[in-house]
């Protein structure tokens, strides 16, 4: 679609993260919007321990999607993230990921962020936002405005009102 060219063009430097030196990295790591293919999901849920899906199955979550993010490092992706929902009112974030060997080095919180802030351009920061986590890593979603809700595991960043 035109409204997906559009933002597979949108690149954000502003949210660079650079390496860890340990790691020893020639380059930084860059996010994009809606860079990420089934190759590279699949590579990443291999990365993380996730339950394998199949190419069709990524193929059809990607194109399912409102918004995806993808890290990369030298041509390598080591992080992803997306969002489904209606793009004004609604969306669930799902699949952030980050290659084990670049945890720790605010991947993580760029794809988030990004992810939020696309959603807060496409609705007007209208939209509320929902998330699945565990309890181990609700605490890292709280700091991006999201709040336990009443069912368990289950987090909700409420919708700001729009500029009348």
């Amino acid at each position: 679609s035109t409204f997906g060219f559009f933002l597979s063009k949108w690149v954000y430097n502003a949210l660079t993260v650079l390496p860890s030196m340990d790691l020893e990295l020639s380059s930084p790591v860059k996010v994009e919007i809606d860079r990420l293919n089934e190759e590279a999901y699949c590579t990443l849920i291999n990365a993380v321990g996730w339950e394998q899906r199949s190419r069709k199955d990524a193929r059809q979550l990607l194109a399912n999607a409102l918004v995806t993010v993808v890290a990369t490092s030298a041509g390598i992706v080591v992080g992803m993230g997306r969002a489904s929902g209606d793009g004004r009112s609604y969306a669930h974030v799902s699949d952030i990921a980050v290659d084990p060997a670049f945890q720790g080095q605010q991947i993580g919180a760029a794809l988030v962020q990004t992810l939020l802030d696309e959603l807060d351009r496409l609705s007007g920061s209208c939209i509320t936002v929902t998330l699945n986590a565990t309890a181990e890593n609700a605490g890292f979603y709280e700091r991006f405005g999201f709040v336990m809700s009443e069912t368990p595991n289950f987090l909700v960043r409420p919708g700001h009102s729009a500029a009348l």
